[in-house]
């Protein structure tokens, strides 16, 4: 009798360390590493298919399919338990919007465009609505145990922070809008600060991984960033004094101060400078030598301070799309990583 018992007791023991065993497996995988490019897009003011009048338009209508990048994507993920995951993303990717490509009237007719390199920086939580598969099973065409085909689904959020500088090109030269202050943030008196390089942003998205073996796996990955920033593009207020921005950038004598009083203010249409550079302004001619030195007779005279409205009313947007191979890292028995 004494015998059974003991049997018994040595299988229940048994029986008990394998199911704990087979519920801790995925703790021998959970750290993993990922590389992979892909495309990014910008969704604001500059550019876009539509005006941001909607809903619909700022989130869908407003994709400019011209405006598509490349990226480049960098990745540490942490799983926490079988279902939930945290991931380190370190983005580098290009920006883009340009008014000559858009849709909508009020922007072709605003004609400003920029580009701009972006660092992202950001933490995410990965919910796995499909769980990822850890068992393996028997090949009898390669003669031992492989992983199981695997597709995980996830959804994911989190926060994180960006760099960002928008240029734009006069005369074939690259200037850097931030610098030149193309609202006034450059002209003494105006009560207008430069605008942060630096912003935070919200990346929220859904992601899919498919199993290759048991270490590798290729991972597609779509995620909207919600900014806090509405300068991505330099553009977040409205039209300032032209003539006081050309001084504030060397005067219209100078390249510099011509370049700022074109990439502040770009329309079309609308009052021309006549011969003499004198232009209508109330109801009287006006002549203002900033204007006189960095425009020609017939270029269109810019708006004048506080009269129109350079951008929207919301925030700047990105998106990101990459093709990723992860690795997973095995676990030692200190529970760190082994390379």
């Amino acid at each position: 009798m004494r015998k059974y018992i003991f049997c018994f007791t040595l299988i229940l023991i048994a029986y008990q360390s394998f199911g704990q065993w087979r519920g801790m497996r995925w703790k021998r995988t959970r750290y993993e590493v990922m590389a992979g490019v892909g495309v990014s897009n910008f969704m604001g003011d500059l550019g876009g298919s539509t005006s941001n009048r909607s809903n619909y338009n700022r989130y869908f209508g407003d994709f400019d399919f011209s405006a598509t990048r490349p990226t480049i994507a960098l990745g540490a993920r942490y799983k926490i338990y079988p279902v939930l995951s945290a991931k380190l993303n370190l983005m580098f990717g290009f920006l883009r919007g340009a008014d000559r490509y858009s849709l909508d009237y009020g922007r072709t007719n605003r004609d400003l465009e920029f580009y701009s390199e972006i660092y992202e920086q950001s933490v995410v939580l990965e919910y796995h609505i499909i769980k990822e598969n850890t068992s393996r099973r028997w090949s009898s065409a390669r003669k031992k145990k492989i992983r199981g085909f695997s597709v995980n689904l996830y959804v994911f959020g989190g926060i994180g922070g960006f760099y960002f500088s928008p240029k734009a090109e006069f005369n074939g030269k690259t200037y850097r809008l931030r610098k030149l202050g193309t609202e006034g943030q450059t002209v003494e008196g105006s009560g207008k600060k430069k605008y942060s390089p630096y912003s935070m942003c919200v990346p929220g998205g859904l992601g899919m991984k498919v199993g290759i073996n048991r270490k590798w796996d290729v991972e597609l990955d779509y995620g909207i960033r919600w900014t806090l920033t509405d300068y991505i593009d330099d553009t977040g207020g409205d039209y300032y004094d032209n003539a006081a921005i050309i001084k504030a950038n060397g005067g219209g004598d100078s390249e510099t101060g011509k370049a700022a009083g074109w990439l502040a203010d770009n329309h079309k249409g609308g009052q021309r400078f006549n011969e003499g550079m004198y232009y209508n302004n109330g109801g009287r001619r006006e002549y203002r030598e900033e204007y006189a030195q960095a425009y020609q007779p017939g270029d269109r005279v810019p708006y004048p301070s506080g009269t129109t409205t350079r951008s929207g009313n919301s925030n700047d947007y990105y998106m990101f799309f990459t093709l990723s191979l992860s690795y997973k890292l095995r676990t030692g028995r200190n529970g760190l990583p082994k390379f």
